[in-house]
């Protein structure tokens, strides 16, 4: 793990997908996405306190401690996962991706019923470290791209909310930075409450389609996917969440261009961001059941499309804002997730024949 830090943006959710069983990655991928869904609600909610309290300054202060204290915690404590690298945990990892508490416990390493040669014979053989040709090549793929396209779009949207959401509140309500800040707050709930609703159904959607398919679910045990339509498991509960997300979003933007009472732009915050959060977990979950073999190759194509559009996003939305309002910038936006929403149709009807096809070509 401790080398894996360093591309740190395509660990976690790889990670995950290595840990947690696919019929109950609905819950748990939601919480391993919670830095992108939640951090950006959170963190101006601290920057408004550390500001109004103290100065600017303080909130890098804030970031350079927390950031140091986070990387402490992942080169002692957090031991390495990664299948081509340790298999499914018996085979010890090389001594430059143990974590410090692993290197002091010598009895992690040294396993009395394996031999040091049989332990290298059992190492999986190392594959070449992805480049950037082979995330694009993974988001030419037919089904992962309008995935990931689908994903850049939806999370464009997201931030254009949080981006908007000071200039709007300064200057309509006159709030101070802290007053602002505070409004950040129906969004984190909204991000942690997905989890027992959106997360739930996503997980018992996969099961109904497992017994479907007579493939038996066990405990803390991996489904084979080859004969699974994982994409109508995943999508026929993501599908009905995104028009959700689309008609609160409109609702926001109205309610905001006419400065009703707080409590309306706040309401509809907290469902914009319950359902987004649970729409875009699960897609980038669908990313990683599709990549079964490249999990983290996977996620960096997914990364690299959806925060590089939305900082092109994050710098266009308040002068779009300033040219046609609040309102009509909301409905273009709930337009456009509506509009795109039959390239995840088709990767509903024909993701799977595209994912066997594929799979058989490599095998």
């Amino acid at each position: 793990m401790p080398t894996s830090l360093i591309p740190g943006c395509r660990s976690r959710t790889a990670s995950s997908s290595v840990v947690i069983p696919r019929s109950e990655r609905g819950r748990y991928m939601i919480y391993s996405s919670l830095g992108v869904t939640l951090g950006p609600a959170i963190g101006p909610i601290l920057g408004g306190v550390l500001t109004q309290f103290l100065n600017w300054r303080s909130t890098f202060w804030f970031l350079a401690i927390w950031a140091g204290m986070m990387a402490t915690v992942f080169f002692v404590f957090v031991p390495e996962t990664c299948r081509a690298m340790v298999g499914n945990g018996s085979i010890p990892p090389m001594r430059w991706n143990r974590s410090l508490v692993q290197h002091l416990n010598h009895e992690a390493y040294a396993s009395d019923s394996v031999s040091e040669e049989d332990q290298k014979a059992n190492r999986p053989a190392r594959s070449k470290r992805p480049t950037p040709l082979d995330v694009l090549r993974v988001a030419s793929q037919k089904e992962t791209g309008a995935i990931i396209l689908f994903t850049t779009v939806l999370f464009s949207g997201y931030l254009a909310v949080l981006s908007s959401l000071p200039s709007q509140l300064q200057h309509k309500y006159q709030f101070n930075a802290l007053q602002v800040e505070l409004c950040y707050i129906p969004y984190g709930a909204g991000s942690l409450t997905s989890r027992w609703t959106i997360g739930k159904l996503i997980d018992w959607n996969f099961r109904r389609h497992a017994k479907d398919q007579g493939i038996e679910i066990v405990q803390n045990r991996q489904v084979q996917l080859i004969s699974m339509p994982v994409e109508k498991a995943r999508l026929q509960i993501t599908l009905p969440v995104i028009y959700c997300a689309s008609i609160v979003m409109i609702g926001y933007a109205w309610t905001m261009n006419y400065e009703v009472n707080l409590a309306g732009p706040l309401i509809m915050l907290f469902f914009i961001s319950h359902f987004l959060s649970g729409a875009t977990s699960t897609l980038i979950t669908l990313v990683v059941d599709c990549h079964v073999r490249r999990p983290a190759t996977a996620t960096s194509a997914n990364n690299l499309f959806r925060c590089f559009f939305g900082a092109c996003t994050v710098a266009a939305a308040v002068p779009l804002i300033s040219l046609i309002g609040i309102g009509w910038t909301g409905t273009i936006i709930g337009f456009i997730w509506i509009i795109l929403s039959p390239v995840l149709w088709g990767v509903y009807f024909w993701g799977h024949d595209y994912r066997k096809a594929r799979e058989t070509c490599q095998s």
